[in-house]
């Protein structure tokens, strides 16, 4: 439980953290005045930020689903492991790897359209302040080895620039449901897993 309870505060320090980055980001990049030449160049960081946000994301969202996968892997194979002696085969980190990225190509759409223009209306300069404040916190939490959520930072960062430009410039029902489905989604997931392993129980007694 404690455990459990510390990757949700770890998704809420994601959040309110890369929220704050964002908003002084922001701030930053709009107070420099960026001329033309100024803009290309953001262009091109655009890109570098958002390279290192998908680096982020893989070592948090691999992790956590390879993690689970490894232990079960590992009692096929009759070796059972405690959580502090689990390892990583690489055939685990490929498979999870490809199924993220089947993931994004199938089902991405919809989620990258809700980021990118359904919360606030992004710039080259917001979007990458907006990135760089999602990775910087991501690539914190992810070193303190604490699970967390990648998308809950870049909504977050997301929605720090949108605030950081004025409130009229946040999509409030867009961020109202993103928020009800947070809410539901934890205790949601936790009951559904819970009456499955109970189930699972009563069928082998």
């Amino acid at each position: 439980l404690e455990k459990v309870l510390g990757a949700w505060m770890g998704s809420l320090v994601s959040l309110s953290a890369a929220l704050l980055v964002a908003v002084l980001g922001f701030l930053l990049v709009t107070a420099s005045s960026l001329r033309v030449e100024e803009r290309q160049y953001t262009r091109s960081f655009l890109l570098v930020v958002s390279a290192s946000m998908a680096f982020v994301h893989g070592a948090n969202d691999i992790a956590s689903s390879a993690g689970p996968l490894a232990v079960l892997y590992s009692a096929l194979l009759g070796e059972p492991l405690e959580s502090s002696e689990l390892e990583l085969p690489p055939v685990l980190l490929l498979t999870t790897s490809a199924a993220l990225s089947a993931g994004i190509v199938m089902w991405g759409v919809r989620v990258a359209e809700t980021i990118g223009a359904g919360i606030t209306p992004l710039t080259p300069e917001t979007g990458f302040v907006s990135m760089l404040g999602a990775s910087v916190t991501m690539g914190l939490i992810v070193r303190l080895g604490v699970p967390s959520s990648t998308t809950l930072a870049v909504v977050g960062a997301v929605a720090g620039v949108g605030l950081a430009r004025g409130v009229e410039y946040l999509n409030s029902r867009s961020l109202a449901r993103i928020s009800s489905m947070w809410i539901i989604g934890f205790p949601a997931t936790l009951s559904l897993s819970a009456l499955l392993t109970w189930l699972a129980k009563s069928l082998a007694a």
